[in-house]
This record gives structure tokens, sequence and C-alpha cells, in this order.
């Protein structure tokens, strides 16, 4: 008797074309696409799951990816969360204020943050702001979902 199929991951076949890449379950896979969406102000393509794929220039590339393996979502929140680099400040809150809105719990709620010694700054003194999300888990979902984190900081 032959070895059973082994299917693959679509997580792991995605990372080739991926610069970073953010795996979620099948339950909130339309709302991270859509929470990025907002976030770089453009449509991925392709925008169907498993994957959506957003161009972040410079041949960068953000790659949302659909799964319910277990393993691949819990290895993901062991590891230090993605903060997305953003246009605004005011985007970091939009995109917050709407990831609270479908439910997500603000793991670090809007936060501007004073960084003295920024030669760049008259007086030495500029602000980042920034803030993180996870949506919660649903019916499917038995690993809990990706920490999806926001970043403006003006001296990059």
């Amino acid at each position: 008797m032959s070895e059973p199929n082994n299917f693959p991951d679509p997580a792991q076949e995605a990372t080739d074309d991926c610069t970073q890449q953010v795996l979620v379950s099948s339950d909130n896979w339309q709302e991270t696409v859509d929470l990025y969406e907002l976030a770089l102000g453009k449509s991925p393509s392709p925008d169907k799951p498993p994957k959506a794929v957003f161009d972040l220039g410079g041949g960068n590339k953000l790659c949302v990816i659909q799964t319910d393996e277990e393993k691949a979502l819990l290895d993901q929140t062991a590891k230090p969360a993605f903060f997305l680099e953003l246009r605004t400040s005011q985007l970091v809150k939009d995109v917050l204020t709407k990831a609270h809105s479908l439910g997500a719990k603000l793991v670090i709620p809007y936060t501007p943050i004073e960084v003295r010694s920024v030669p760049q700054q008259p007086g030495g003194v500029a602000y980042l702001f920034l803030g993180s999300a996870r949506l919660p888990q649903r019916l499917k979902a038995t690993a809990p979902e990706a920490e999806l984190g926001f970043i403006h900081n003006p001296n990059w």
C-alpha cells in the first residue's frame, strides 16, 4: 500500500515571491486583506484566496496567505509582529479603528512615541506612531491570529 498523499501547504508555497507574508485563517482572510487594502490605498493582485499580493514598491511584496494549518499559524504568533510602514499617522489610527470595528483586540493601541536625538528634526525630537491589532478567532480557527502592526515614522 502506498503512502497517503501529502498535499503541499499553501503557506509554504507562497514564500517564493513574498518579501513579507502574513498567514491568516480562512475565517479572517478577507478582513485582513481589506485592512491592508485600506492601509496601502491599493488593491492586491491576485486578490482571491489563498493568496493576496500587495506590491510595496522596490520589488517588495506583502502576501496575505490563507491557511488553516494550526502549526503554521502558531509558529507565526511565536515570532515578533510585522509592522507595516504607513504614509501618515492618521492612516495608522484609521486602520486600527477599522480593525477594532471588525472585533480585533488592540494589542498596542494607537500610540505616539517621542524619539529624541533625531538630528534631522529641529530640536532633536520627532514622533513616530504605531499600533497593532489581532482579529478574533472564529469558529474554524484553533490557533491565534497574526498580530497586524502598523507604524508611521516621519524619519524614514
